[in-house]
């Protein structure tokens, strides 16, 4: 059995001791090492299951979307088999009307080119009646313009006319209160210088008017009893709505439609207001 002596025991205590710490040791470093490839392999199965469901909620998704397909495939085949029905009975319907259908077709192209043809020529005879009128306005536009230059030269005219008159009235009222004054402070045959008296100046070459034919009685005619003349813009009727001044003969001014193109001026007013000078039997005019 070998020595039982204490110290052989001791020895063999302490040896078995080592061994058991070593053999512990050896046993802590197992485990240090094995628990760290537990920890790994706990890591990569929870990535792994992880990853398991991620594809497991993917399959379950393509499934659901397979099942949409085939119900969708499902109904494009039903839907292309009805297609096919209808082609086979619109093909077997066109077969039994296309003869009728192509004499229709060539009756219609045939009265389409009637049509076309009364169309071309019902066109070309608006056109030319749209040309006709075209004429026909530029014409009375022309015309129109031709009528209105005349009208305003006429107007023009007219105006200067009157003008000239009211130049010719004025001086004719200064030259019968001049000689009214002479009248006053001289004879009734010669005034004070000696000179030409009223009767002989009315009847000289004082009273002729700048425009030939147009005398004292010339004028006396055409201010009293003259019809007013009309503007080229004023209506026929304002000439049958115009008054006249019986004392002064001019132009009354109470127009009841529109009013006269000249300006109304004052000292035709007065002159208006003013009775007129009877004449000396000597002195009528004929």
């Amino acid at each position: 059995m070998g020595d039982k002596s204490p110290h052989a025991l001791q020895d063999r205590l302490h040896a078995w001791t080592r061994e058991a710490e070593a053999i512990s040791g050896a046993i802590s470093e197992y485990k240090a090492e094995h628990d760290a490839a537990f920890e790994e392999l706990q890591a990569k199965y929870a990535r792994r299951r992880s990853t398991l469901a991620k594809l497991d909620r993917r399959r379950r998704q393509a499934e659901r979307l397979f099942r949409a397909q085939r119900e969708r495939f499902v109904q494009c085949r039903d839907a292309l088999r009805s297609t096919e029905t209808t082609l086979h009975e619109v093909e077997s319907l066109v077969s039994t009307h296309l003869p009728a259908i192509q004499r229709a077709v060539e009756r219609a192209s045939l009265l389409g080119d009637a049509s076309t043809a009364a169309v071309h020529s019902h066109l070309q005879a608006i056109g030319s009646i749209i040309d006709m009128c075209r004429l026909a306005k530029q014409q009375q536009q022309r015309a129109s313009q031709e009528a209105m230059g005349n009208a305003d030269k006429a107007g023009e005219d007219e105006r200067e006319e009157d003008e000239e008159d009211e130049e010719e009235e004025e001086e004719e009222e200064e030259e019968e209160e001049k000689e009214k004054d002479d009248d006053d402070n001289g004879s009734n045959g010669v005034n004070r210088a000696g000179g030409i008296g009223r009767h002989d100046r009315l009847h000289g070459q004082h009273v002729q008017c700048r425009r030939p034919g147009h005398g004292r009685a010339g004028r006396s005619r055409h201010h009293s009893s003259a019809l007013p003349r009309a503007s080229p813009r004023t209506p026929v009727s304002v000439l049958s709505s115009t008054s006249f001044n019986s004392n002064s003969g001019a132009l009354g001014r109470n127009l009841s439609n529109t009013s006269h193109d000249e300006p109304w001026r004052p000292q035709q007013q007065q002159r208006m207001n003013q009775p007129r000078k009877p004449l000396l039997p000597d002195q009528n005019l004929v």
